[in-house]
Protein backbone atom coordinates (compact mmCIF):
# COMPACT_ATOMS: atom_id res chain seq x y z
CA UNK A 1 0.00 0.00 0.00
CA UNK A 2 2.79 2.39 0.94
CA UNK A 3 4.57 1.50 -2.29
CA UNK A 4 1.44 2.37 -4.28
CA UNK A 5 1.13 5.71 -2.45
CA UNK A 6 4.79 6.54 -3.14
CA UNK A 7 4.25 5.66 -6.80
CA UNK A 8 1.24 7.98 -7.04
CA UNK A 9 3.17 10.81 -5.39
CA UNK A 10 6.05 10.20 -7.73
CA UNK A 11 3.73 10.42 -10.74
CA UNK A 12 2.19 13.62 -9.42
CA UNK A 13 5.65 15.14 -9.00
CA UNK A 14 6.54 14.13 -12.53
CA UNK A 15 3.37 15.73 -13.87
CA UNK A 16 3.97 18.93 -11.90
CA UNK A 17 7.60 18.97 -13.00
CA UNK A 18 6.54 18.51 -16.61
CA UNK A 19 3.96 21.28 -16.40
CA UNK A 20 6.45 23.66 -14.77
CA UNK A 21 9.05 22.75 -17.41
CA UNK A 22 6.57 23.44 -20.20
CA UNK A 23 5.57 26.75 -18.60
CA UNK A 24 9.19 27.85 -18.11
CA UNK A 25 10.10 26.78 -21.64
CA UNK A 26 7.13 28.70 -23.03
CA UNK A 27 8.08 31.81 -21.04
CA UNK A 28 11.67 31.48 -22.23
CA UNK A 29 10.53 31.17 -25.84
CA UNK A 30 8.27 34.21 -25.46
CA UNK A 31 11.14 36.14 -23.89
CA UNK A 32 13.48 35.20 -26.72
CA UNK A 33 10.82 36.14 -29.29
CA UNK A 34 10.23 39.50 -27.60
CA UNK A 35 13.96 40.21 -27.48
CA UNK A 36 14.35 39.23 -31.14
CA UNK A 37 11.48 41.53 -32.16
CA UNK A 38 12.92 44.44 -30.17
CA UNK A 39 16.38 43.87 -31.65
CA UNK A 40 14.96 43.64 -35.16
CA UNK A 41 12.88 46.79 -34.74
CA UNK A 42 15.89 48.67 -33.41
CA UNK A 43 17.93 47.43 -36.36
CA UNK A 44 15.25 48.67 -38.76
CA UNK A 45 15.02 52.03 -36.99
CA UNK A 46 18.77 52.49 -37.37
CA UNK A 47 18.89 51.37 -41.01
CA UNK A 48 18.18 54.78 -42.55
CA UNK A 49 21.18 56.51 -44.10
CA UNK A 50 21.70 58.93 -46.93
CA UNK A 51 24.22 61.04 -48.74
CA UNK A 52 24.71 64.31 -46.84
CA UNK A 53 23.40 67.66 -47.99
CA UNK A 54 19.79 67.04 -49.01
CA UNK A 55 18.61 69.64 -46.50
CA UNK A 56 20.39 72.85 -45.56
CA UNK A 57 19.74 75.61 -43.03
CA UNK A 58 17.46 78.50 -43.94
CA UNK A 59 16.94 81.46 -41.61
CA UNK A 60 13.34 82.02 -42.74
CA UNK A 61 12.07 78.43 -42.98
CA UNK A 62 14.41 76.53 -40.65
CA UNK A 63 15.63 74.29 -43.48
CA UNK A 64 15.25 73.89 -47.23
CA UNK A 65 16.14 71.48 -50.01
CA UNK A 66 19.62 72.17 -51.35
CA UNK A 67 19.54 73.32 -55.00
CA UNK A 68 21.28 71.08 -57.58
CA UNK A 69 21.70 68.23 -55.07
CA UNK A 70 21.66 64.55 -56.03
CA UNK A 71 22.06 61.62 -53.72
CA UNK A 72 21.02 58.26 -52.39
CA UNK A 73 18.78 57.34 -49.46
CA UNK A 74 18.75 53.79 -48.11
CA UNK A 75 16.57 52.10 -45.53
CA UNK A 76 15.49 48.57 -44.65
CA UNK A 77 12.48 49.22 -46.93
CA UNK A 78 14.11 50.95 -49.91
CA UNK A 79 17.20 52.11 -51.79
CA UNK A 80 16.38 55.23 -53.82
CA UNK A 81 17.78 58.34 -55.47
CA UNK A 82 16.66 61.97 -55.10
CA UNK A 83 17.38 64.80 -57.52
CA UNK A 84 16.87 68.45 -56.52
CA UNK A 85 16.66 71.03 -59.32
CA UNK A 86 18.25 74.46 -59.49
CA UNK A 87 15.21 76.06 -57.85
CA UNK A 88 15.55 73.87 -54.77
CA UNK A 89 12.70 71.43 -55.39
CA UNK A 90 12.30 67.86 -56.58
CA UNK A 91 11.34 67.07 -60.15
CA UNK A 92 11.72 68.50 -63.62
CA UNK A 93 10.93 72.23 -63.73
CA UNK A 94 10.97 74.35 -66.90
CA UNK A 95 14.41 75.90 -67.48
CA UNK A 96 12.85 79.34 -67.07
CA UNK A 97 9.83 79.43 -64.81
CA UNK A 98 8.80 82.86 -66.09
CA UNK A 99 8.06 81.32 -69.51
CA UNK A 100 4.80 79.43 -69.10
CA UNK A 101 3.56 77.51 -72.14
CA UNK A 102 0.72 75.52 -70.60
CA UNK A 103 -1.49 75.31 -67.52
CA UNK A 104 0.57 75.03 -64.36
CA UNK A 105 -0.36 73.32 -61.09
CA UNK A 106 1.81 73.61 -57.97
CA UNK A 107 1.65 70.96 -55.26
CA UNK A 108 2.72 71.96 -51.76
CA UNK A 109 3.27 69.43 -48.97
CA UNK A 110 5.77 67.62 -46.77
CA UNK A 111 7.85 64.44 -47.05
CA UNK A 112 4.87 62.39 -48.28
CA UNK A 113 4.35 64.77 -51.20
CA UNK A 114 8.10 65.13 -51.73
CA UNK A 115 8.23 61.38 -52.23
CA UNK A 116 10.50 60.20 -49.43
CA UNK A 117 11.30 56.54 -50.04
CA UNK A 118 10.68 56.41 -53.81
CA UNK A 119 12.79 57.26 -56.86
CA UNK A 120 12.27 60.45 -58.86
CA UNK A 121 10.25 58.71 -61.56
CA UNK A 122 7.90 57.08 -59.02
CA UNK A 123 6.55 60.19 -57.27
CA UNK A 124 2.88 60.94 -57.87
CA UNK A 125 3.84 64.40 -59.23
CA UNK A 126 6.06 62.83 -61.88
CA UNK A 127 3.27 60.37 -62.75
CA UNK A 128 0.76 63.21 -63.12
CA UNK A 129 3.14 64.98 -65.52
CA UNK A 130 3.45 61.82 -67.63
CA UNK A 131 -0.29 61.26 -67.74
CA UNK A 132 -1.43 64.87 -68.34
CA UNK A 133 0.59 66.48 -71.13
CA UNK A 134 -1.57 69.62 -71.19
CA UNK A 135 -0.69 70.53 -67.59
CA UNK A 136 2.62 71.22 -65.89
CA UNK A 137 2.87 69.87 -62.33
CA UNK A 138 5.50 71.39 -60.04
CA UNK A 139 6.38 69.78 -56.71
CA UNK A 140 7.02 72.44 -54.05
CA UNK A 141 7.01 69.93 -51.19
CA UNK A 142 9.76 69.93 -48.56
CA UNK A 143 10.24 67.12 -46.00
CA UNK A 144 9.15 68.15 -42.51
CA UNK A 145 7.25 71.29 -43.50
CA UNK A 146 3.94 71.99 -41.78
CA UNK A 147 1.18 74.38 -42.85
CA UNK A 148 2.94 77.47 -41.48
CA UNK A 149 6.18 76.86 -43.40
CA UNK A 150 4.16 76.02 -46.52
CA UNK A 151 2.41 79.41 -46.26
CA UNK A 152 5.78 81.18 -45.98
CA UNK A 153 7.09 79.18 -48.95
CA UNK A 154 4.12 80.18 -51.10
CA UNK A 155 4.62 83.83 -50.21
CA UNK A 156 8.25 83.62 -51.32
CA UNK A 157 7.76 81.52 -54.46
CA UNK A 158 4.30 82.23 -55.92
CA UNK A 159 5.34 85.24 -58.02
CA UNK A 160 8.06 83.14 -59.67
CA UNK A 161 5.99 79.96 -59.94
CA UNK A 162 2.96 81.64 -61.55
CA UNK A 163 0.79 78.60 -61.04
CA UNK A 164 -2.82 78.62 -62.18
CA UNK A 165 -3.81 76.26 -59.39
CA UNK A 166 -2.32 75.34 -56.00
CA UNK A 167 -2.94 72.07 -54.21
CA UNK A 168 -2.06 72.07 -50.51
CA UNK A 169 -1.63 68.52 -49.23
CA UNK A 170 -2.26 68.35 -45.49
CA UNK A 171 -0.77 65.31 -43.78
CA UNK A 172 -3.31 64.19 -41.20
CA UNK A 173 -0.67 62.58 -38.98
CA UNK A 174 1.04 65.68 -37.56
CA UNK A 175 0.52 68.98 -39.46
CA UNK A 176 -2.12 70.20 -37.00
CA UNK A 177 0.32 69.58 -34.13
CA UNK A 178 3.53 70.91 -35.69
CA UNK A 179 1.92 74.26 -36.54
CA UNK A 180 1.99 75.06 -32.81
CA UNK A 181 5.62 74.08 -32.24
CA UNK A 182 9.01 75.77 -32.58
CA UNK A 183 10.60 72.33 -33.03
CA UNK A 184 8.56 69.77 -35.04
CA UNK A 185 7.94 66.42 -33.41
CA UNK A 186 9.97 64.41 -35.94
CA UNK A 187 12.62 66.98 -36.99
CA UNK A 188 15.72 68.11 -35.09
CA UNK A 189 15.88 71.63 -36.56
CA UNK A 190 13.93 74.63 -35.26
CA UNK A 191 11.19 76.23 -37.39
CA UNK A 192 9.19 79.45 -37.58
CA UNK A 193 5.66 79.43 -36.25
CA UNK A 194 2.66 81.74 -35.99
CA UNK A 195 0.59 82.89 -33.06
CA UNK A 196 -2.73 84.72 -33.15
CA UNK A 197 -2.57 88.12 -31.45
CA UNK A 198 -5.33 89.93 -29.56
CA UNK A 199 -6.75 91.36 -32.78
CA UNK A 200 -7.03 87.92 -34.38
CA UNK A 201 -4.12 88.46 -36.79
CA UNK A 202 -1.28 86.02 -37.42
CA UNK A 203 2.06 87.03 -35.96
CA UNK A 204 5.24 85.29 -37.11
CA UNK A 205 7.62 84.08 -34.39
CA UNK A 206 11.08 82.52 -34.16
CA UNK A 207 12.48 84.31 -37.23
CA UNK A 208 15.32 84.37 -37.99
CA UNK A 209 15.18 80.72 -37.04
CA UNK A 210 18.00 79.74 -34.65
CA UNK A 211 20.40 77.25 -36.18
CA UNK A 212 20.36 74.98 -33.15
CA UNK A 213 19.50 71.34 -32.62
CA UNK A 214 16.42 70.41 -30.64
CA UNK A 215 16.97 70.64 -26.86
CA UNK A 216 17.10 67.28 -25.13
CA UNK A 217 14.05 68.16 -23.02
CA UNK A 218 11.90 68.43 -26.16
CA UNK A 219 12.91 65.02 -27.55
CA UNK A 220 10.56 63.31 -25.11
CA UNK A 221 7.58 64.85 -26.89
CA UNK A 222 5.74 62.31 -29.00
CA UNK A 223 2.66 62.29 -31.18
CA UNK A 224 0.76 60.61 -28.38
CA UNK A 225 1.87 63.06 -25.68
CA UNK A 226 1.04 66.06 -27.88
CA UNK A 227 -2.35 64.69 -28.90
CA UNK A 228 -3.55 63.21 -25.61
CA UNK A 229 -1.17 64.40 -22.91
CA UNK A 230 -1.71 62.16 -19.87
CA UNK A 231 -5.43 61.70 -20.62
CA UNK A 232 -4.94 58.07 -21.61
CA UNK A 233 -2.76 56.95 -18.72
CA UNK A 234 -5.61 55.61 -16.61
CA UNK A 235 -6.88 53.60 -19.57
CA UNK A 236 -3.56 52.05 -20.55
CA UNK A 237 -2.92 48.43 -19.68
CA UNK A 238 -0.41 47.79 -16.91
CA UNK A 239 0.25 44.31 -18.24
CA UNK A 240 3.77 43.73 -19.56
CA UNK A 241 2.37 41.20 -22.02
CA UNK A 242 -0.04 43.72 -23.55
CA UNK A 243 2.76 46.26 -23.83
CA UNK A 244 5.14 43.81 -25.51
CA UNK A 245 5.97 43.99 -29.20
CA UNK A 246 4.96 40.36 -29.58
CA UNK A 247 1.43 41.11 -28.32
CA UNK A 248 1.14 44.21 -30.54
CA UNK A 249 2.28 42.23 -33.55
CA UNK A 250 -0.29 39.46 -32.99
CA UNK A 251 -3.23 41.65 -31.93
CA UNK A 252 -4.15 44.83 -33.86
CA UNK A 253 -4.03 48.07 -31.89
CA UNK A 254 -7.37 49.29 -30.59
CA UNK A 255 -8.34 52.23 -28.42
CA UNK A 256 -9.04 51.26 -24.83
CA UNK A 257 -11.85 53.79 -24.40
CA UNK A 258 -15.04 54.52 -26.36
CA UNK A 259 -14.62 56.67 -29.45
CA UNK A 260 -16.90 59.38 -28.09
CA UNK A 261 -14.59 59.75 -25.08
CA UNK A 262 -11.61 60.10 -27.42
CA UNK A 263 -13.47 62.87 -29.27
CA UNK A 264 -14.11 64.70 -25.98
CA UNK A 265 -10.40 64.57 -25.15
CA UNK A 266 -9.43 65.82 -28.60
CA UNK A 267 -11.98 68.64 -28.49
CA UNK A 268 -10.55 69.82 -25.19
CA UNK A 269 -6.87 69.53 -26.14
CA UNK A 270 -6.89 70.69 -29.76
CA UNK A 271 -9.04 73.82 -29.60
CA UNK A 272 -6.15 76.24 -30.14
CA UNK A 273 -4.59 73.98 -32.79
CA UNK A 274 -7.79 74.19 -34.83
CA UNK A 275 -8.06 77.96 -34.46
CA UNK A 276 -4.48 78.36 -35.71
CA UNK A 277 -5.02 75.95 -38.62
CA UNK A 278 -8.12 77.89 -39.67
CA UNK A 279 -6.16 81.16 -39.67
CA UNK A 280 -3.30 79.60 -41.68
CA UNK A 281 -5.74 78.22 -44.27
CA UNK A 282 -7.43 81.63 -44.50
CA UNK A 283 -4.13 83.38 -45.09
CA UNK A 284 -3.00 80.80 -47.64
CA UNK A 285 -6.30 81.06 -49.53
CA UNK A 286 -6.16 84.86 -49.46
CA UNK A 287 -2.59 84.97 -50.78
CA UNK A 288 -3.30 82.52 -53.62
CA UNK A 289 -6.49 84.32 -54.65
CA UNK A 290 -4.57 87.62 -54.72
CA UNK A 291 -2.22 85.97 -57.22
CA UNK A 292 -5.20 85.26 -59.47
CA UNK A 293 -4.92 81.50 -58.86
CA UNK A 294 -7.27 78.84 -57.51
CA UNK A 295 -6.72 76.86 -54.33
CA UNK A 296 -7.58 73.36 -53.17
CA UNK A 297 -6.80 71.14 -50.17
CA UNK A 298 -6.10 67.39 -50.17
CA UNK A 299 -6.04 65.32 -46.97
CA UNK A 300 -3.43 62.55 -46.92
CA UNK A 301 -3.44 59.86 -44.19
CA UNK A 302 -0.66 58.00 -42.48
CA UNK A 303 -0.50 54.22 -42.65
CA UNK A 304 -2.28 53.65 -39.33
CA UNK A 305 -5.43 55.25 -40.76
CA UNK A 306 -5.58 52.39 -43.28
CA UNK A 307 -3.98 49.50 -41.39
CA UNK A 308 -5.20 50.12 -37.83
CA UNK A 309 -8.52 51.98 -38.10
CA UNK A 310 -9.37 51.48 -34.39
CA UNK A 311 -6.05 52.77 -33.06
CA UNK A 312 -5.61 56.11 -31.30
CA UNK A 313 -3.47 57.39 -34.18
CA UNK A 314 -6.21 56.55 -36.67
CA UNK A 315 -8.94 58.13 -34.51
CA UNK A 316 -6.86 61.32 -34.30
CA UNK A 317 -6.37 61.41 -38.07
CA UNK A 318 -10.07 60.89 -38.64
CA UNK A 319 -10.79 63.73 -36.20
CA UNK A 320 -8.52 66.07 -38.18
CA UNK A 321 -10.05 64.83 -41.43
CA UNK A 322 -13.59 65.66 -40.29
CA UNK A 323 -12.48 69.05 -38.98
CA UNK A 324 -10.69 70.00 -42.21
CA UNK A 325 -13.63 68.89 -44.33
CA UNK A 326 -16.02 71.07 -42.33
CA UNK A 327 -13.54 73.95 -42.39
CA UNK A 328 -13.08 73.76 -46.17
CA UNK A 329 -16.85 73.64 -46.76
CA UNK A 330 -17.33 76.63 -44.46
CA UNK A 331 -14.69 78.62 -46.38
CA UNK A 332 -15.85 77.41 -49.83
CA UNK A 333 -12.49 75.78 -50.52
CA UNK A 334 -12.54 72.56 -52.58
CA UNK A 335 -11.25 69.61 -50.57
CA UNK A 336 -10.10 66.16 -51.71
CA UNK A 337 -10.60 63.37 -49.20
CA UNK A 338 -7.67 61.16 -50.19
CA UNK A 339 -7.90 59.44 -46.80
CA UNK A 340 -11.51 58.47 -47.38
CA UNK A 341 -10.76 57.24 -50.90
CA UNK A 342 -7.90 55.07 -49.66
CA UNK A 343 -9.91 53.61 -46.79
CA UNK A 344 -12.79 52.80 -49.13
CA UNK A 345 -10.47 50.92 -51.46
CA UNK A 346 -8.37 49.10 -48.85
CA UNK A 347 -10.72 46.11 -48.23
CA UNK A 348 -10.63 45.32 -51.94
CA UNK A 349 -6.89 45.73 -52.42
CA UNK A 350 -4.08 43.36 -51.51
CA UNK A 351 -1.33 45.87 -52.27
CA UNK A 352 0.40 47.63 -49.43
CA UNK A 353 0.59 51.35 -50.18
CA UNK A 354 3.09 52.22 -47.46
CA UNK A 355 6.63 51.08 -46.70
CA UNK A 356 6.22 48.37 -44.07
CA UNK A 357 8.54 49.83 -41.44
CA UNK A 358 9.52 53.31 -42.60
CA UNK A 359 5.91 54.43 -43.07
CA UNK A 360 5.94 56.70 -46.14
CA UNK A 361 4.07 55.89 -49.34
CA UNK A 362 5.79 53.35 -51.57
CA UNK A 363 5.61 53.39 -55.39
CA UNK A 364 2.19 51.68 -55.34
CA UNK A 365 0.93 54.32 -52.94
CA UNK A 366 2.16 57.09 -55.23
CA UNK A 367 0.42 55.50 -58.20
CA UNK A 368 -2.81 55.34 -56.23
CA UNK A 369 -2.44 58.98 -55.14
CA UNK A 370 -1.86 60.05 -58.75
CA UNK A 371 -5.03 58.21 -59.78
CA UNK A 372 -7.10 59.83 -57.02
CA UNK A 373 -5.84 63.33 -57.81
CA UNK A 374 -6.37 62.88 -61.54
CA UNK A 375 -9.97 61.86 -60.86
CA UNK A 376 -10.75 64.57 -58.32
CA UNK A 377 -8.46 67.56 -59.00
CA UNK A 378 -6.85 67.51 -62.43
CA UNK A 379 -9.17 69.04 -64.98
Amino acid sequence: MQSKTRLERSKKREIIFSLVSILLSSLLCLGVAEYALRWYQQSVNNSSSGDPGLLSYDSQFGWKLTPNWQGRHTHHDFDVQYTINKYGFRGDFPPELQTKKKKRMAIVGDSFSFGLGVNDQDTFVHLLNLDNPDTEFLNLSVPGYSTDQQLLLLKRMSALIQADHYLLIVYLGNDLLDNMLDYPLQVEQAKPYFVIDNTGDLQLKNVPVPNLQKPAALRSRTLSSEIFGDSLMKYESKSYLRKSRLWRRIFPAESAIPNEQVIKILNARLKQHKILMSALIDETNKHIKNQGSSFEIAMLPGSSFIKLPESYASLFQDYVRVYLTELAIQKSIPVIDVAGEMRAQSPHQIENWYHAYEGHLNSKGHRLLAQILKKTSVK
